[in-house]
């Protein structure tokens, strides 16, 4: 069967990035036998395919010329001969029609990204956790940020975005027949029996957050990558000076560079019904997308507070290793040990800094107040009252003047006895929360479950459908940050 260019140049990215993922695996080795062989099979395949592209680019080029050429027009004729690569409507979703080559990726990389910003004007987002506004500026902004010179992250929405395939992937998560052009609508975006996400249901896109309340995603750094791996450069800054007399030489004032690296992690969620209710409900997929991103808010509450950063996210509270306690064992006393916090984080940080806490813990500093412990809610207006209950988990009021925010899932008690031993937990964290790093690796990989066995291994009349993503997080550096701990007895 006949590839179209499309078809091509998508082959030839995956076989690039194949052999980079295989040179990274035998990074100062020598190949395997098999690996090999792999390599010169793909070199192979890349220069035949290359040999066909630049073939069928020359022949569209040539019929582009010649329909334009005045002398092959008879007199009266009118002929329209659309401009090369201008595409109009849902012409922006063809790939077969993008002007090109694999020797200007650069060229190819901009008219990828002009259509991916025309696709992003015409995204409709489903989901409940954000708008059609707040989508397409998130997006764009990746769109700025993301794309190389291969326009990944364009190329992404136009392969999850268009009519044809968002039908393909609700017949194939229904378990639908496809016809043989939305088998090879999907096929672009399969993997091992899995189908990606269509961009406006995608968490890992849209960034959308729901169900408990998370507001770390908020404060942190987000960053999208299309590698398993987030890369990246960070410094202290230069110095400056005033120079003493006219003609003296210059300090060095080098910043010192850091590359941190940010592994995203393999994560998953699944969800199984009966063939009855399945028939019963009908198409499920939007739904499903929606319970999994409730799913996925619910995970990163917890993994961006304690994780470890084996096999998970590492935690804000993990990486804050600068520990202040209370002036009083098993005692929380508000006005002191929340002036004690503040004064122990470093003056840069102060400007941009935040507390993090349970409701409950911000209940006793209210209780604390209301018992004379002195003004520490900033009240702005008399419909600002309470520690709230808002989207973000932004308390209404600042806490002494610094904005205070809630995370369910830090410790809501101040400790607990266990036999003889005190265990004292940590309270709330203060610091500058934009040092804390999130990578989104972008893609959610969606993969129906035909058909569910028993311990037997014999059907039970049920499906399901499995998802994939992976994502990441780092403290960049524990000095913005200041954990107030209850000193145990």
């Amino acid at each position: 069967m006949s590839e179209t260019i499309q078809e091509l140049e998508a082959r030839l990215a995956e076989i690039r990035s194949r052999r980079e993922e295989l040179n990274k695996e035998f990074d100062g080795k020598l190949f395997s036998k098999d690996a090999e062989a792999e390599w010169e099979g793909l070199d192979e395949e890349e220069r035949g395919k290359e040999t066909l592209v630049k073939q069928l680019r020359f022949r569209e080029e040539e019929i582009a010329k010649r329909a334009g050429n005045e002398r092959n027009t008879q007199p009266g004729a009118d002929f329209h001969v659309p401009t090369p690569g201008a595409v109009r409507g849902d012409e922006i979703w063809d790939l077969s029609n993008v002007r090109g080559d694999v020797n200007d990726p650069e060229g190819m990389a901009a008219e990828l990204r002009e259509r991916g910003k025309r696709a992003i004007e015409q995204s409709r987002f489903a989901h409940p956790g954000i708008t059609n506004e707040e989508g397409q500026e998130r997006l764009e902004a990746s769109v700025d940020a993301l794309d190389g010179t291969r326009a990944e992250l364009s190329l992404h929405l136009l392969r999850t975005g268009s009519p044809a395939y968002k039908r393909a992937f609700t017949r194939a998560i229904n378990k639908q027949p496809l016809s043989n052009a939305e088998l090879r609508t999907v096929s672009l975006t399969g993997e091992k029996g899995g189908f990606l996400l269509p961009y406006e249901l995608d968490p890992t896109i849209t960034l959308v957050s729901n169900g408990v309340v998370n507001p770390v995603r908020g404060l942190a750094t987000v960053k999208q990558t299309t590698q398993d791996v987030f890369k990246s450069v960070t410094s202290g800054g230069m110095s400056a000076r005033f120079r003493e007399e006219e003609g003296q030489e210059a300090a060095d004032n080098s910043p010192t560079f850091k590359q941190p690296e940010i592994e995203c992690h393999a994560a998953d969620a699944y969800a199984e019904w009966t063939f009855e209710f399945g028939q019963d409900y009908g198409s499920i997929a939007g739904e499903l997308a929606v319970m999994v991103t409730e799913a996925k808010d619910e995970l990163e509450a917890s993994k961006f507070a304690t994780g470890s950063g084996t096999k998970e996210p590492f935690g804000v509270l993990t990486g804050a290793e600068e520990v202040v306690e209370t002036a009083t064992k098993e005692t929380f006393a508000a006005q002191t040990d929340l002036t004690a916090l503040i004064e122990a984080l470093p003056p840069r940080w102060q400007p941009q800094a935040s507390f993090l806490g349970h409701p409950n813990i911000y209940h006793l500093i209210t209780q604390a107040e209301s018992e004379g412990g002195g003004p520490l809610w900033q009240t702005l207006n008399s419909l600002q009252a309470g520690v709230g209950n808002t989207k973000d988990g932004r308390v209404p009021r600042p806490l002494m003047e610094y904005p205070a925010y809630r995370l369910t899932t830090m410790a809501s008690t101040l400790g607990k006895k266990e036999g003889e031993t005190y265990k004292a937990n940590s309270i709330l964290l203060f610091g500058d929360f934009s040092k804390y790093w999130i990578a989104d690796r972008i893609g959610m990989f969606a993969k129906p479950i035909d058909s569910i066995p028993g311990e037997n291994g014999r059907p039970t009349g049920k499906e399901g459908l499995y998802f994939f993503w992976r994502e990441g997080a780092k403290v960049l550096s524990k000095a913005p940050f200041r954990k107030l701990t209850v000193k145990a007895a």
